[in-house]
């Protein structure tokens, strides 16, 4: 989620987390599923707007200059 608020797309998500494109494409649609949401913004929104995002802690493969 916390990829996809950052406004990466699928293959970014998949090469960050060392993943195939189609196994993050299918991530990110549960995430949407389970947030109830029908969109990559939607998502960003709701988590930014719930605080969802303050919660994830940092994403691993950054350094903190770069959370």
């Amino acid at each position: 989620l916390v990829r996809v608020a950052d406004g990466e797309d699928t293959r970014l998500i998949a090469a960050g987390m060392g993943i195939a494109p189609s196994t993050a494409r299918t991530h990110v649609q549960r995430v949407l599923m389970k947030l109830g949401v029908g969109s990559r913004l939607e998502a960003a929104a709701l988590a930014a707007r719930t605080g969802l995002l303050d919660r994830a802690g940092p994403v691993r493969g950054l350094t903190s200059a770069e959370d």
